[in-house]
């Protein structure tokens, strides 16, 4: 993106800008300078709100009704692969609270502030203003607070806005022994670490060479065999429990049975008429030849 050109008309104005039409029709470094006091400082938030709107409250604003706080702007945009021609893109901003920024493509095609933000894909206003933004109080701040620092340095911490490298460095050097101190006992990779070494030990003394393994899974597979055979004795046992408990429930009719058969014989044996038996006799008779 590259700012071809910013204006406000004689009914707009930002500051004490008004009436002023900036071109930037170079391909070259623009440098803005001048004396104190000259606009450059109100010059770079106008730059700063054109972009990211501008903000409620701002030293920028007057009371004055017969103009209004808004800028114009043309923008020109690469395409979207290389190669394509450059677009213009024209843009209103003004202060307010809703529809704050308009904008037109050259073939008329409008732009929202949604969308504008879509295409400039820029870093958040806060980014922006400490990488490249920052003005001389800032700097003159941090210089200030970093007076024996190198000016890279300086320039730095400006864009941190963290007080200077140096406190950059402290609060790193404090999170860090928050986690590690090569005394400490109870900081997190301290019990990490000692966790990881009371593992490795008990895995040493657990270590099995080769040779002992493949004894041991021997072993274990005889054992699986002896497991085997003594489930299939067991099934056996079971089986042989099983039939003995039937014998048991026909032993009385076994004994009965035996006794009739003495006492059939007994009455083979004898040469007493049929019609002599007792009934109980010829009762039991009949019942032994039916078993």
């Amino acid at each position: 993106m590259k700012i071809k050109r910013i204006s406000l008309s004689a009914n707009e104005y930002y500051g004490h800008f008004s009436g002023r039409d900036i071109e930037f029709d170079t391909e070259n470094l623009v440098v803005v300078y001048g004396p104190n006091e000259s606009g450059k400082s109100t010059f770079l938030n106008l730059v700063r709100d054109l972009l990211f709107g501008i903000k409620p409250k701002t030293d920028y604003l007057f009371a004055d009704e017969s103009r209004k706080m808004q800028m114009r702007a043309v923008l020109e945009l690469r395409g979207a692969t290389p190669g394509d021609a450059p677009r213009l893109l024209e843009i209103v901003r003004r202060k307010g609270n809703k529809n704050v920024l308009t904008g037109q493509w050259e073939n008329g095609e409008t732009v929202d502030e949604t969308r504008f933000k879509r295409l400039l894909n820029l870093p958040d206003r806060d980014e922006y203003e400490n990488v490249f933004g920052f003005t001389q109080a800032i700097l003159s701040g941090d210089l200030q607070a970093d007076k024996s620092g190198p000016l890279a340095q300086v320039l730095y911490s400006t864009a941190f806005r963290a007080g200077g490298v140096a406190e950059l460095k402290k609060r790193l050097k404090d999170e860090a022994d928050g986690y590690f101190s090569p005394q400490g006992r109870t900081k997190t990779l301290n019990v990490n670490a000692g966790q990881i070494e009371k593992l490795l030990d008990e895995l040493e003394r657990t270590k099995v060479d080769r040779s002992k393994y493949v004894e041991l899974e021997k072993r274990l597979e005889t054992q699986l065999q002896g497991i085997e055979q003594l489930e299939k004795q067991l099934t056996a046992k079971e089986r042989e429990e099983k039939h003995f408990e039937k014998l048991k429930k026909c032993r009385p009719h076994f004994s009965a049975l035996k006794h009739n058969r003495v006492r059939l014989k007994q009455l083979d044996e004898s040469n007493a008429p049929a019609a002599k038996f007792p009934t109980e006799w010829i009762r039991l008779l009949s019942c032994s030849a039916t078993v």
